[in-house]
């Protein structure tokens, strides 16, 4: 396991095979990994014998891999890969598929078109090149507003919790 995060602490890696690194483009840091340049042990796992990918995080990034799996990482694995993308949509209800406010399009690969809508609280983990990010990324941008007003909030409470601490 190559443990990767954007910035901060790195993930603590455990066992000796494991990596902890810090890079913000995941798509270079897997071409690093196959090209041997992330000091790896001599028996890890290389990329084609691969069977599954797990993107977890931004729509950028599943945009990127879903782009690079297409071009640049193609060759690095074998045909049969699963790359799977897990599709962070606003959620409210959380009863899987009641209110359908994580109603998420997926779209054919072979054809471009969009297929079927999938409720992704239920079915979270997608397969990658099924993902409709622009359809995901609008639906996330319906909830910035009160994203943004929740976290002012939160800052007023916070500060005036600290300010009362401090005059206690």
């Amino acid at each position: 396991i190559v443990w990767c995060t954007a910035q901060g602490p790195r993930i603590a890696s455990r066992r000796p095979q494991d990596r902890s690194v810090e890079a913000t483009d995941m798509v270079a840091l897997l071409t690093q990994y196959a090209e041997g340049a992330l000091d790896l042990p001599a028996d890890a796992a290389a990329l084609p014998s691969v069977d599954r990918i797990l993107v977890m995080g931004s729509t950028g990034l599943l945009k990127a891999f879903q782009t690079a799996m297409k071009g640049v990482l193609q060759p690095l694995f074998k045909p049969s890969v699963k790359a799977i993308a897990t599709v962070g949509s606003p959620m409210q209800c959380m009863m899987k598929g009641v209110c359908a406010q994580c109603l998420q399009w997926q779209i054919d690969p072979a054809t471009g078109l969009r297929t079927r809508a999938v409720f992704s609280c239920a079915e979270q983990d997608q397969p990658l090149a099924w993902v409709d990010l622009e359809n995901l990324a609008a639906r996330q941008g319906q909830n910035r507003l009160l994203e943004r007003l929740s976290n002012q909030w939160l800052s007023i409470v916070l500060d005036r919790a600290a300010s009362r601490k401090g005059g206690a």
